[in-house]
């Protein structure tokens, strides 16, 4: 399989995936999830399209895939997703207008005080950072990263296939 093909199925099992999730984040207001929920199909969705992305890179390729192959395709995958959410993140900043979006943050000062913060300028310099359209960028592919890194070294071994000598 060329690097092309490779990349382009990758491509394509992250925008499966992405498309999930955001379909999940935009509906889950409507139908009364938590974000607890939300998190637990993150992983799920994530962990399956890995799995998914790395049986058709099998079925697709006459090459072994070997452990650090699977995790390669696996945390490319986490990566991309990261990408794709980051961007939807930071389009939807943008149109909600990044002062009503810093107003919304700064709803959770409750979060700070149960933590024992009660100096108001801290708390309000740490909602700056926050509500930062470009950190929460950042941090979104830093978190599916993260993710993607843990679900990849699990699944790897699972989908790794021996090697064979031709």
């Amino acid at each position: 399989m060329s690097s092309k093909d490779r990349s382009l199925l990758i491509l394509k099992y992250s925008l499966y995936s992405s498309g999930i999730l955001l379909l999940f984040s935009f509906l889950s207001p409507v139908l009364g999830i938590g974000m607890g929920l939300i998190q637990n199909l993150l992983f799920v969705v994530v962990g399956a399209e890995i799995a998914l992305c790395c049986a058709e890179y099998k079925k697709r390729t006459d090459e072994a895939l070997n452990y650090k192959g699977a995790f390669l395709i696996g945390w490319q995958m986490s990566f991309v997703i990261g990408l794709i959410n980051a961007f939807v993140v930071l389009l939807a900043i943008y149109l909600l207008g990044k002062e009503n979006f810093t107003a919304e943050i700064a709803k959770y000062k409750s979060i700070f005080m149960s933590q024992g913060i009660t100096d108001e300028s801290t708390i309000d310099e740490s909602i700056k950072i926050i509500a930062n359209p470009w950190f929460l960028f950042c941090v979104t592919i830093v978190f599916y990263s993260g993710i993607g890194f843990f679900l990849s070294t699990i699944i790897a071994f699972f989908a790794k296939t021996a090697t064979t000598n031709k």
